[in-house]
């Protein structure tokens, strides 16, 4: 196995954890509806690095899955003057041209979110990668967004 493929099997595995939207619903609208959606979006910090993120209503295992394996594909990049970033650009108008990006975005509105992986391939790229956030235009600044990574 090459390490290519280790990394994207690895990647695979977090992608498992991430929480479906029916454990979302009914963490912030289950049987509150809105008074307890916008508790939540005020009180819970679904996307954090903290005992509960386990639940199938939480991110957060997800997002610390997909920090370790940032951290993990870097420790071999960067020696190499890589660097390998995900970032996250929302609305999906402002992600750069992708391979398959008009599949990922068809029948998507403005408020979908466009993950890509991103690899510099020399020093100064890496660096100026490295400088660069991982939020283009997301701006989740409730404590649901707390710990989010990506």
């Amino acid at each position: 196995q090459s390490q290519w493929e280790e990394w994207r099997n690895d990647l695979m595995k977090n992608q498992k954890k991430a929480p479906s939207i029916s454990g979302c619903l009914c963490l912030f609208c289950f049987p509150g509806l809105f008074v307890q959606c916008i508790l939540c979006a005020m009180l819970c910090p679904i996307s954090g690095n903290h005992p509960l993120k386990f639940l199938p209503c939480c991110y957060g295992d997800w997002h610390h899955g997909l920090d370790k394996w940032q951290q993990k594909v870097n420790k071999v990049l960067n020696p190499l003057d890589m660097h390998a970033k995900l970032k996250t650009y929302k609305p999906h108008g402002n992600a750069p041209k992708t391979l398959n990006k008009s599949t990922r975005v068809a029948g998507k509105d403005e408020n979908y979110e466009f993950g890509i992986l991103v690899i510099a391939l020399n020093a100064d790229e890496s660096r100026k990668l490295m400088m660069e956030p991982w939020c283009n235009g997301v701006n989740d600044g409730c404590t649901s967004g707390f710990g989010r990574f990506m």
